[in-house]
């Protein structure tokens, strides 16, 4: 009886030894940069490739202008947010289709990114939340998940600007 008490005792604390393992193992595993976690947090989450639209009321008045594309029928639309530092940059892939969201400028600690991060944001806080898996040049960290790019530029060890990119 004694015995089987003592063996319980050491199962249960190695149970208790691997669920602790595994929770440190799974958190870090998680701080990686995906295509879900290519967008911001402003009232609803906005990721690069969405077509809905209510980003453009959620983020107050902006100023939008439009380049035309190469391709006939093809259009593409820069929406400037200059209260909350936030530039969208939108495309139309063809006549009656709806705008797709293709890239995120982010200038200003206003709106979050999906993840967290926000301009002013220490180096250190940018790699808890995405990881180490970036290309650095200068003062330009890179995040790269299929065809979706984060760019994060820094200054002085802090956040000045992030870009979400769709290629």
């Amino acid at each position: 009886m004694q015995n089987n008490r003592k063996l319980a005792t050491r199962i249960g604390a190695i149970a208790l030894v691997l669920m602790l393992l595994l929770s440190f193992t799974a958190s870090f595993a998680a701080a990686t940069f995906t295509a879900s976690k290519a967008g911001i947090k402003y009232g609803s989450s906005y990721k690069l490739g969405s077509t809905s639209t209510t980003w453009k009321s959620k983020l107050g008045s902006y100023s939008r202008k439009k380049y035309d594309a190469c391709t006939i029928g093809v259009a593409s639309y820069m929406y400037t947010f200059s209260s909350k530092g936030v530039k969208i940059e939108t495309v139309v892939p063809k006549k009656g289709a709806k705008e797709q969201i293709i890239s995120i400028i982010l200038s200003k600690k206003t709106v979050p990114t999906i993840a967290g991060l926000r301009v002013g944001d220490k180096v250190s806080k940018m790699e808890q939340l995405y990881g180490t898996g970036y290309k650095k040049s200068g003062s330009t960290y890179t995040y790269t998940a299929g065809s979706t790019r984060m760019k994060v530029t820094t200054k002085s060890g802090k956040v000045s600007k992030i870009t979400f990119i769709k290629d």
